[in-house]
């Protein structure tokens, strides 16, 4: 028995046999190739994920740290002003001192005077 191209019927059932294999394998050597892309894909998201984490922790440091000098500085320099201010007021009260044993000793010699 023959096929419409004229090659016996076992050759062709053969040659589809094989070409059925040949597609099987065909295929799952695309899902496997997809699953290794697919695995390097996910590794190199997750390495870009773990930079960028690692770039964003030290720029959250960075930046921590910045703020923590400037919190720094801001109590020294709130402890500098208080101080002068209690300079100021020590001077003020010795003026204020001043001012009243002045005006008591001179309302004194008008009255005596």
């Amino acid at each position: 028995m023959k096929a419409n191209s004229g090659q016996p019927l076992c050759v062709l059932v053969v040659d589809e046999n094989k070409l059925a294999a040949a597609e099987a394998r065909k295929a799952v050597q695309h899902e496997a190739n997809k699953t290794n892309f697919g695995s390097g894909v996910n590794t190199e998201i997750a390495a870009r994920a773990d930079d960028t984490v690692e770039t964003t922790a030290k720029s959250f440091r960075k930046v921590a740290n910045e703020f923590r000098g400037q919190a720094v500085d801001e109590a020294v320099e709130t402890e500098r002003e208080v101080g002068r201010a209690r300079g100021l007021a020590r001077v003020a009260q010795v003026v204020d001192y001043i001012t009243d044993i002045c005006n008591s000793m001179g309302s004194k010699a008008v009255k005596g005077g």
